[in-house]
């Protein structure tokens, strides 16, 4: 069974860098989840993501915690 996990958080990325630090999270997430057989979706929207992440639960689970540290967003929920 598919493991669904549905999160929203507040961007801290300053405007100017936004698009190149997207870029970034995008090529390393796009490769990492792969790996882990991850699937989801991510929306952004002025300064909130909202992104699904499915998968293996442990898996997603543990990827989950390591978005939580990532100090270019606040506020998850």
């Amino acid at each position: 069974m598919t493991f669904r996990l549905i999160y929203r958080s507040h961007n801290r990325i300053p405007v100017p860098q936004r698009k190149s630090e997207l870029g970034a999270i995008f090529s390393v997430a796009r490769s990492q989840n792969k790996k882990a057989d991850i699937t989801g979706a991510l929306l952004i929207s002025g300064d909130w993501f909202v992104q699904a992440l499915e998968g293996d639960e442990p898996a997603v689970k543990a990827l989950y915690d390591h978005i939580e540290k990532d100090r270019r967003h606040e506020r998850l929920s």
